[in-house]
């Protein structure tokens, strides 16, 4: 507890004091970022500070002789507060609380098992302007503390607005009648933030081992990744304690949920921009008294009948929205329906809706499973427009490595399984050991069935199938199954069904709840025949890097191979992937103009068939690719392969509150790339790299790089930005280079001048973001004969931390005709033997 009583009056305790931010320009900036689908809202500034016990505050004894440290903090005008600690490590017995300076508003007290690896603390908000820290330390303990405030995050917006328009009326809270089937789902969802400045909202899952891991998700462009992952803060049962009537002014107005159930930190472990998802598993699991559940999901390539969305709107309390027609699979801001695509396409919600806040947060199929996380869309109350969450099954397995995809984590024991239940839920569920069956001929096949029991389940499970071919027969080994429990069904006569596949339901119900899985089926009698390759065809020229490969299935085929190699014996087999579609999109890019050889093999359970003819293809050119028949020349090629900036490299110049640095946080080629900081006050970051000189008769010549961002833009342009300058002095003047000259990536917008960043005006590179690698190109011709040096420029403002900027495997070439062999004395193209 507090020990405000036992000590000085708090009026002569040290205060560090924020001035007041432009609120209204704050306000009209956000309105322009979030005018764009799929921008995370925020509600808070992060302003950097450096404040610990060594040097601020003040320190005194209680009256059992125990040492307190204590430090205001006065944000002027802000509607609350929260601090970001850099470095974080408290005693035994030590407790660190936060309260506001009227005593009105109080967080629960930290200690020692707040500590953790990463060695940060990113706290909840406190409300409003005025914050007390007061730490207390056993005597003796007091050189253990180790905390630094490494910034105050000012709080502008959202939480603990005063009596004005929250979210849209027409939103649903969650007490409401319309939530009742639906209170296991709505347990699991959290409004968070992140970076002390950011809002969304997120949600805990559940893993196939039903072991309690606590995974969180949420949606890729709320901000998360491996370097703040730590900052992550989850607020739990955040709803009104009253169903408000839906168009109501109370509705539009502010509620009475609390925020004294949170969490804090996490550890990032999987995400991906395409279907915008972030898995994190978090530093603890929610308080159990919190009743926090942890859901269930569907991982299956389908869409649903209709969804039902819960969700944080413009950080109000919790909602619910439904939608009662059929979903349908698409790319982000598509209506086009394509089963390959990366999104979860919402037509319009018949009860509620979605607003900025609501990023991140599950989209529910009828069975209470998670399918997808909001990535953006034009939903709002009054219209029926769409929205678009980044779908499960896609961010599943479609990533290339553990980092990049879900299955990892959440199957870690890669059981195959794609549909999970609620982790506590009362019930049963029926886990199969497979969901697809084949084998070569039609002798009997036995499946084994789990029936899974949830919580305190016992209620007979009556098994069944629907939808097997006349004439197959079905038998379960024990009818009904009282979970836990198992039972083996056996489908026999499967020569009525014939060669080919078929898809049958496997069926559960008992005590009021029902379950289904999918299970498909495929026979064959023969080994299968060969493909034929349709796309792309033999000789194709200018092909994507990326292409989608299409062939004629093979005659009882089921499981097809692809092969990519660059030399025609296929010795050199660069990509090779399995599946047992008709077609497949590359997931690894390919080199540019460079030819390549591929073919299709197929096989089933009674053997493997020929491989498809070899088809050959030669992949796109570029720009910044020397035209075919002719060859490049490298006069600088710089992958920043250390610690500290390469020889000849130079930062001159440079002002602010950041510079440039060598960072291994990401990299496009070797172990580093050059990074600058997003940070949220004005710096003038300026790298220039060594000179080079042009040659005049040169066929082509190019500057290429590839270009990392996550850096602040605007509605049309940029807040902070970078751009590129060229030098034809050594360094004595500067010019930009224009988008003239840049052939791949055109400046995204000018840096706007409102806000003190030195580039403003300027056209400049951002991206909000733009978290891949991306290939930049730029056209040399028209500095032929010069020595040149380049420079990239980064300018940030003075307001909004974003991550920043990673350039890396930068090459300057030009393209030549190629050289005549050297022709020796004895007229061989070699040397004459000793």
């Amino acid at each position: 507890m507090s020990l405000e009583g036992e000590l000085a009056d708090l009026s002569s305790v040290p205060a560090t004091t924020l001035a007041a931010l432009d609120r209204e320009a704050l306000l009209a900036e956000d309105a322009e970022r979030e005018a764009q689908p799929g921008v995370a809202p925020r509600f808070a500034i992060p302003q950097t500070v450096t404040v610990t016990p060594q040097t601020h505050g003040s320190w005194e004894r209680s009256a059992d002789g125990d040492w307190v440290w204590r430090q205001r903090i006065h944000a002027t005008k802000a509607r609350s507060i929260n601090l970001a600690f850099s470095r974080f490590r408290l005693p035994e017995g030590a407790e660190l609380h936060l309260f506001s300076e009227d005593g009105e508003y109080r967080i629960r007290p930290f200690t020692a098992a707040d500590n953790k690896p990463h060695g940060e603390l990113w706290t909840p908000i406190v409300k409003g302007e005025r914050l007390v820290l007061e730490l207390q330390v056993p005597d003796g303990a007091r050189d253990q503390v180790a905390l630094e405030i490494g910034s105050i995050n000012y709080g502008y917006r959202g939480f603990f607005e005063p009596a004005a328009i929250r979210s849209g009326a027409c939103n649903v809270d969650v007490v409401c009648p319309e939530g009742d089937d639906w209170q296991y789902e709505i347990s699991s969802v959290a409004v968070i933030s992140t970076g002390g400045g950011t809002f969304c909202t997120g949600f805990m899952v559940n893993n196939v081992e039903y072991d309690g891991t606590p995974y969180f998700m949420t949606a890729n462009h709320c901000g998360i990744d491996a370097g703040n992952a730590p900052s992550l803060v989850t607020y739990w049962n955040y709803e009104n304690s009253t169903c408000r009537t839906p168009g109501s002014s109370e509705s539009g107005g502010p509620g009475d949920g609390t925020l004294d159930q949170f969490n804090t930190g996490s550890t990032f472990r999987a995400g991906g921009a395409a279907s915008d998802f972030v898995l994190v598993e978090m530093d603890n699991p929610p308080d159990p008294a919190w009743e926090v559940g942890f859901a269930g999901w569907d991982a299956r390539d389908q869409a649903t009948d209709s969804a039902i969305a819960i969700h944080h709107p413009s950080t109000d309390e919790k909602r619910i929205s439904f939608e009662n027609d059929p979903t349908s699979i698409t790319d982000y801001l598509s209506d086009t329906p394509d089963p390959a695509q990366t999104h979860v396409r919402v037509e319009d919600w018949d009860v509620g809706t979605t607003e900025p806040g609501s990023s991140g947060s599950p989209l529910f199929s009828p069975e209470g499973r998670v399918i997808g996380q909001l990535h953006g869309g034009y939903a709002a109350c009054g219209n029926d427009d769409p929205d678009w969450y980044g779908r499960m099954a896609y961010s599943w397995d479609t990533g290339g490595s553990a980092s990049a995809r879900l299955k990892d984590w959440l199957d870690p024991g890669d059981t195959g399984t794609l549909v999970v239940d609620g982790l506590g839920e009362d019930g049963f569920g029926l886990e199969p050991v497979t969901e697809s069956l084949s084998q070569c001929g039609f002798d009997d096949i036995d499946l084994a069935v789990d029936v899974a029991q949830f919580a305190d389940f016992s209620d007979p499970v009556t098994l069944s199938t629907g939808g097997t071919p006349i004439g197959v027969t079905t038998a379960f080994s024990t009818n009904p199954v009282t979970p836990p429990g198992s039972s083996t069904l056996t489908l026999g006569s499967l020569d009525e069904a014939g060669t080919g596949s078929f898809q049958f339901d496997l069926l559960g119900s008992g005590g009021g709840f029902d379950d289904s899985v999918a299970i498909t089926v495929s026979l064959n009698d023969a080994a299968p025949g060969q493909a034929a390759v349709t796309a792309p065809v033999d000789g194709a020229l200018g092909v994507s890097t990326t292409p989608t490969v299409s062939w004629d299935a093979a005659s009882q085929g089921f499981d097809y191979t692809l092969e990519i190699a660059t030399d025609e014996a296929f010795t050199n087999v660069v990509y090779t992937a399995g599946m047992q579609d008709t077609s497949h999109e590359v997931a690894d890019v390919l080199d540019t103009s460079t030819t390549y050889y591929l073919r299709v093999g197929s096989s089933n359970d009674c053997g493997s068939g020929d491989w498809s003819e070899t088809v050959s293809f030669t992949t796109e050119a570029l720009p910044g690719d020397c035209p075919s028949g002719t060859e490049a020349v490298s006069l600088l090629d710089e992958n920043f392969n250390g610690s500290t900036l390469p020889p000849g490299w130079s930062t001159a110049g440079s002002s602010g509150a950041a510079n440039w640095v060598m960072s291994s946080a990401q990299s496009h080629s070797g172990s580093h790339s050059a990074f600058a900081q997003n940070v949220g006050a004005v710096s003038d970051q300026r790298m220039a790299s060594p000179s080079v000189t042009l040659p005049n008769d040169a066929v082509g010549m190019f500057l290429t790089f590839q270009n990392w961002q996550q850096v602040e833009s605007s509605s049309g342009g940029c807040y902070d930005g970078g751009l590129l300058e060229i030098s034809t002095d050594g360094g004595g003047s500067w010019t930009q280079v224009t988008d003239a000259a840049i052939q791949e990536r055109a400046y995204d917008g000018n840096i706007d001048t409102g806000f003190s960043n030195p580039l403003g005006g300027s056209p400049g590179w951002c991206g909000d973001p733009r978290d891949f690698w991306e290939r930049y190109s730029i056209d040399l011709s028209g500095w032929a004969g010069e020595e040149v040096s380049f420079r990239w420029r980064f300018g940030t403002d003075s307001s909004v931390t974003r991550y920043g900027w990673h350039v890396d495997s930068v090459e300057v070439k030009y393209c030549r005709e190629p050289l005549p062999p050297e022709i020796f004395d004895d007229r061989f193209e070699a040397p004459p033997a000793p």
